[in-house]
């Protein structure tokens, strides 16, 4: 009864809609109510057949077993055009994201090229003043700027790397060079038992893993040294240091983002981002590494310098 009711609704509606219409248009005219009764029954009467005519076809549309399949093609292009809107904003969303994204990095780039200007001026007094502290301390703002840079580098898409014929031994040296202050300062020796071998690798991107590699053992070297040889042919690089080691259970994730374990509870400057790079930098210069270490025994960096495959410029 009560889907009777609502599938005859409008029909309904316009029976006592005429009805009050005729009421008052009876008793403005003073017709008699016979008259009146004769014409709301009469109206009743023609009313009621489209009615039974409309309740009957649903009564059959709604036992038919087309019905379920029209129902759920109802609902699926429902579905369907509620999946496309979101779809829609998801990727305006996405957008949006991108674009503050490349504006945040272009300015972060930005700001780091500038930095360096007055990085560079405030070395240059300090060695003329003889300020080899405030030269180490320069030189540190500049590795964390540079690791920044680089890191957001490696997140674009498209990497400018330019594959070249160079001399191994020419690219550790100008790292070593690099540091010089550094081993200076903390009276650490460097032992170079390099055979020199030509490789073929992207120089700038390499030199930044190398730079990675060194800069890390410096700073976890107290004492001792650090010694870079080659093994296997020569193109085998092992980066050796005697400082504290890294702990069984951090050494899995020494490469992952943000991971400082607990040498970084215990040196404050730790970043968890120089061996995270150095992994994502290698593998796409396609160079197999390992790194082993002992606690208070030190760590071995093994690099394997012949590419898995040679693109040259």
């Amino acid at each position: 009864m009560k889907d009777f009711f609502k599938i005859n609704k409008d029909f309904f509606t316009t029976y006592l809609i005429m009805g009050l219409v005729s009421l008052i248009l009876f008793y403005a005219f003073d017709y008699s109510k016979t008259v009146l009764l004769y014409y709301m029954s009469l109206s009743l009467g023609i009313l009621l057949i489209p009615i039974i005519y409309r309740t009957l076809r649903f009564n059959r549309l709604l036992h038919s077993p087309d019905f379920e399949i029209l129902q759920k093609d109802g609902l699926n292009k429902k579905n369907k055009e509620l999946y496309e809107d979101l779809e829609r904003e998801v990727l305006d969303i996405k957008m949006k994201n991108a674009k503050s994204l490349s504006e945040l990095n272009s300015y972060l780039t930005l700001w780091a090229h500038q930095v360096k200007t007055p990085l560079a001026a405030i070395l240059l007094m300090s060695e003329r003043a003889g300020e080899k502290e405030v030269e180490i301390e320069v030189q540190k703002t500049e590795e964390y700027i540079s690791q920044m840079i680089n890191y957001m580098k490696s997140k674009e898409k498209s990497k400018d790397y330019s594959f070249k014929k160079i001399s191994l031994e020419r690219i550790v040296r100008k790292t070593i060079r690099k540091y010089r202050l550094f081993f200076i300062e903390k009276n650490l020796k460097l032992e170079l038992q390099l055979k020199d071998v030509t490789i073929v690798t992207d120089p700038k991107w390499f030199s930044f893993v190398l730079d990675q590699i060194i800069f890390n053992a410096l700073k976890y070297t107290v004492k001792g040294g650090i010694r870079i040889s080659n093994q296997e042919d020569n193109y085998k690089l092992i980066i050796e240091d005697s400082g504290i080691g890294i702990p069984k259970e951090d050494l899995a994730n020494v490469t992952s983002f943000g991971f400082t374990g607990e040498n970084g509870r215990n040196f404050s400057n730790s970043t968890g981002i120089g061996l995270y790079l150095v992994d994502d930098i290698l593998k796409r210069l396609k160079y197999d590494y390992k790194i082993e270490s002992k606690v208070n025994r030190g760590t071995t960096f093994k690099i394997n310098i012949r590419r898995k495959e040679l693109i040259e410029d």
